[in-house]
C-alpha cells in the first residue's frame, strides 16, 4: 500500500516519530529531504505537499513533543541552566531552544533529562498564546507566535490559564465530521484484509445465557438448600443477622467450591470481590493452599486488601508489586510458612523470575486462580495489555484441582466467548442484569477544552454538594491542565495518574476514601473496582474510547443506593477528543516493521539489555517495552537477568490478530460516537451493548427526561 504524507500528518517512525511533516522541515531539513522525501517505495511527499510545507511556516506552527518522559539516570537541565560545551557554550537553554531546536533535541535525547514543565514554560516564551480578538460569529483561536527571547523574559510568569480564559468555540459539526470519515476509512482498510467468518471462528458461538450448565445447576441448587457449603452462617458472621446473598453471589462461590472454572458477569456493585473473599475463607478453612488474585492496578489492589469484607473475613492478604519492593522479603517469608491466605499481584508478575523462583513450591498448591476485571483475558477488552495474555500460559502450571474464579461488570458475548475459549470450555458463566437503578447519564457538545473548564467551575459547585467524585482524563497532561486549572479557582482537587510517586498515591487514595478530596481527576489509572460506596457522580473530561469502557468507568459511582440515591454521570464531549482515541487506536499493537527490527536485533546482539533496543533502534520506552513484551508472550525471544535473547520458535509475522481486533476498535469508537449523538435512553443503548438485551427506558438519563441536568 502507498501513503502519501500530507503537511500535517504524524511521523509513525523514525526519530521524529509523532512529529507533523511541517515540523520536520522546520527544524531538521536535512532529515525532510533525505529521509522522507526521498523515499518512494510505500510512502512519499508529492508536489502539492511539498510546497505547501516548504513556503515561509505560519508563525503558530511549534513543535509539542520536545521533552523526554523517563529520567534514566541522567541529570534535569532547566531553561536557565548554562551549557558547559558545545558550539552554544556559556548560553542557556533557553538560548538553545530559540536558536537551533535540532541542537535541543540532540541535548534532550543524548545528554539531559527535560521535564515537561520546563519544555512548556521554553515553548510558551518562544510561541506565547496570542488571543485573537474576533466577532462572535468568527471562530476564536489561539495561536502562537515567534517572540524576541530577550522580551520573552519577561513573560515567563505569565498564566496561560488566564489567558485562555477568553477563548470559547461554539461545537462544530464539521470538526465531527472530519473524524467520522477517518474512522469510516479506517474499518474498511481493516476488514478488507480479513475473512470475517473464517478468522473469527474462535469467537462466534450461540448466545451466552448465563447460567450454570443444567446437570451442575441441579449440583448447585441441592448443596444450597442443604447449606452443603454454610454459606449462609459465614455472611451471617460478616455482616450481621438478616444479611442475604445478591441474587447469584451464593450461586458463584458454590460453583468455586465444587472446583469449578467460573465467570461471573454482574453490574458495579454487585458484590463480586465477596464471592472470591469468601471463597478463599471456606478452602482456607479446609486447610487448603492460599489463592492467588490478579488485579490490573496497584490502586484498586490496595482497596481490596483495606476493604471491609477483607478485614471480617480476617483474610491475611498481601501485594506484590513495584511500589512495595523493600517489602518482598518478609513478604515471600510469610507465605512460604503459610501464613498468608491470598497473594495479590498484576499479570506481569506471573513470568517473573524472582516470582516464580520463591513460590516455585507454593504454585502447585494453589486452591484458587482469581482474575479480577476478566474482560482483560480478551482481546476484546482490553487496550492490548499484553501481559493478560500470560495468565492462561500461566494456568498451566498449577494443580488441575485448582478452582478458577474470573469477574468483571463489563463483558458483552464476544468477550465473554472469548474469555471461555481461552480458560476452556468447561467454564460455567454466573451473569446478571448490568442495569445501574441509580445512574443518571447526561451527554454535552463543547468546540473546545475551555469550554468545559467554564462549565465545570460553573457547576461542580452545585454538583459536589451531592458528594465526591471523580473526572476522567483520557491523558495525564489532561489531568493536570484541568487540575491546575480547578485548584487555581478554590475547588478541593487532586490529580491522580500512573507515575505519580508511591507515596503520594497512597495519600491520594486514602484522603478521597476518607472525603478528604471533593473531584479526583484521574486517568483510568484510578478506575476499576475501586470500592468507594458514596461516590456521587464520575464526570469525563474527554469522550472515552466505547460503550464498555465508558460503563465500566462510570461504574464507579453510586455502588451503595442507600448512599447515593442518584449517581450523576455526565460526559463532556468536545470536538477533538476523538483525535487522542483514534491515537490510542493506531498504537495499541506493535507494527509488524517494528516486531521485525527487534527479532532482528535480538539476534545480532545476544544478551540484550532493553535499553539497548531502545536507543539502537531510536525507540521511545513505551514503544520499546511494548513491542518486547509482545515478543516475550508469543515466545520469539526469552529474558533473564534482563538480558534478552532469540528462541528457536520460527519468526512468522502474523498481523492478523491485530487487524481482527483493530477492525473491532473503529467499530466500537464509531458506535460510541452513535450512542453520544443519540436521543433515545443512554442507559437502554449500554445494556443493550453489554448483550443484556432490554425494551425499558430508564427514566434517569437526559434523552429520558428531555433536558440537560445543568445548563
Amino acid at each position: 500500500m502507498y501513503i502519501t504524507l500530507k503537511a500535517d500528518d504524524l511521523m509513525p517512525w523514525g526519530k521524529y516519530m509523532g512529529l507533523s511533516l511541517r515540523s520536520i522541515y522546520k527544524i531538521d531539513y536535512a532529515y525532510y529531504k533525505n529521509s522522507i522525501c526521498a523515499k518512494k517505495e510505500s510512502y512519499g511527499v508529492s508536489a502539492a505537499t511539498k510546497k505547501i510545507v516548504e513556503k515561509d511556516l505560519p508563525q503558530k506552527e511549534y513543535t509539542e513533543i520536545l521533552y523526554t518522559k523517563t529520567k534514566g539516570g541522567r541529570k534535569e537541565l532547566k531553561l536557565n541552566d548554562i551549557m558547559g560545551a558545545g558550539p552554544f557554550n556559556g548560553k542557556t537553554l533557553l538560548a538553545v531552544y530559540f536558536e537551533n531546536e535540532s541542537y535541543y533535541r540532540y541535548l534532550y535525547e543524548s545528554k539531559f533529562y527535560i521535564s515537561k514543565n520546563t519544555f512548556e514554560q521554553m515553548r510558551d516564551i518562544k510561541y506565547p498564546p496570542v488571543i485573537e480578538k474576533v466577532s462572535k460569529v468568527q471562530k476564536k483561536s489561539v495561536s502562537r507566535t515567534k517572540t524576541n527571547p530577550k522580551l520573552a523574559e519577561d513573560k515567563l510568569t505569565t498564566d496561560a490559564v488566564e489567558v485562555i480564559e477568553e477563548v470559547f468555540v461554539e461545537p462544530s459539526i464539521e470538526n465531527r465530521r472530519k473524524f467520522d470519515i477517518e474512522i469510516e476509512d479506517n474499518i474498511k482498510t481493516q476488514w478488507d484484509t480479513i475473512n470475517p467468518e473464517k478468522d473469527l471462528k474462535n469467537y462466534i458461538g450461540e448466545r451466552i445465557k448465563g447460567r450454570l450448565s443444567s446437570g451442575f445447576s441441579r449440583t448447585v441448587t441441592r448443596g444450597l438448600k442443604t447449606d452443603k457449603y454454610g454459606l449462609n452462617k459465614e455472611l451471617i458472621n460478616i455482616y450481621g443477622e438478616g444479611a442475604i446473598f445478591h441474587d447469584g453471589q451464593d450461586i458463584a462461590i458454590a460453583s468455586v467450591l465444587e472446583g469449578k472454572k467460573t465467570l461471573v458477569v454482574q453490574s458495579t456493585g454487585w458484590g463480586k470481590s465477596l464471592v472470591y473473599f469468601l471463597s478463599i475463607k471456606k478452602l482456607r478453612d479446609k486447610g487448603k493452599g492460599p489463592a492467588i488474585i490478579i488485579s490490573p492496578l496497584i490502586a484498586l489492589m490496595r482497596n481490596q486488601i483495606e476493604s471491609e469484607t477483607v478485614k471480617k473475613t480476617k483474610l491475611s492478604i498481601v501485594e506484590i508489586n513495584s511500589e512495595n519492593v523493600k517489602e518482598w522479603d518478609a513478604i515471600y517469608k510469610r507465605i512460604k510458612e503459610n501464613k498468608v491466605d491470598a497473594i495479590m499481584i498484576a499479570p506481569e508478575k506471573l513470568d517473573n523470575e524472582r516470582f516464580l523462583k520463591e513460590l516455585k513450591l507454593i504454585i502447585p498448591m494453589i486452591s484458587l486462580f482469581v482474575v479480577d476485571e476478566a474482560h482483560c483475558i480478551s482481546d476484546w477488552g482490553h487496550d492490548f495489555r499484553v501481559s493478560f495474555r500470560k495468565i492462561v500460559k500461566f494456568l498451566r502450571k498449577i494443580s488441575p484441582e485448582t478452582a478458577i474464579l474470573a469477574t468483571t461488570a463489563t463483558a458483552n458475548d464476544r468477550v465473554v466467548r472469548d474469555i471461555k475459549y481461552q480458560l476452556g470450555k468447561d467454564l460455567e458463566v454466573v451473569r446478571g442484569n448490568m442495569d445501574r437503578k441509580n445512574f443518571a447519564i447526561d451527554i454535552m457538545r463543547f468546540g473546545n477544552d475551555y469550554g468545559k473548564l467554564c462549565w465545570l467551575v460553573k457547576n461542580l459547585p452545585q454538583i459536589t454538594k451531592k458528594g465526591c467524585g471523580i473526572i476522567y482524563c483520557l491523558t495525564v497532561s489532561k489531568c493536570k491542565t484541568v487540575t491546575d486549572y480547578l485548584v487555581k479557582r478554590g475547588f478541593n482537587a487532586r490529580a491522580y495518574y500512573a507515575n505519580v510517586k508511591p507515596e503520594e498515591k497512597m495519600e491520594i487514595e486514602q484522603d478521597f476514601y476518607n472525603d478528604k478530596i471533593d473531584v479526583l481527576v484521574a486517568t483510568i489509572a484510578f478506575g476499576m473496582g475501586v470500592d468507594k460506596k458514596n461516590i456521587a457522580f464520575v464526570i469525563h473530561f474527554q469522550q472515552p474510547a466505547g460503550i464498555i469502557a465508558y460503563y465500566q468507568q462510570i461504574g464507579r459511582a453510586g455502588r451503595d443506593m442507600n448512599l447515593i440515591k442518584e449517581a450523576q454521570n455526565i460526559m463532556l464531549v468536545g470536538d477533538n477528543d476523538n483525535e487522542t482515541n483514534i491515537y490510542f487506536i493506531k498504537n495499541a499493537f506493535p507494527t509488524a516493521k517494528s516486531l521485525t527490527e527487534c527479532i532482528e536485533y535480538v539476534e545480532s546482539h545476544p544478551n540484550c539489555k532493553k535499553s539497548q533496543i531502545m536507543e539502537d533502534l531510536e525507540w521511545t520506552d513505551t514503544k520499546t517495552r511494548k513491542v518486547i513484551e509482545y515478543l516475550l508472550v508469543e515466545g520469539y525471544i526469552s529474558r533473564k537477568d534482563r538480558l534478552h535473547n532469540r528462541t528457536k520458535k520460527e519468526w512468522t509475522c502474523d498481523m492478523k490478530r491485530s487487524r481482527i481486533v483493530s477492525g473491532y476498535r473503529w467499530k466500537e469508537l464509531r458506535e460510541f460516537n452513535s450512542f453520544i449523538d443519540s436521543k433515545t435512553c443512554y442507559m437502554k443503548q449500554i445494556r443493550n451493548n453489554l448483550d443484556d438485551i432490554t425494551n425499558a427506558n430508564c427514566g434517569r438519563c437526559a434523552n429520558c427526561i428531555g433536558h440537560h441536568f445543568y445548563q
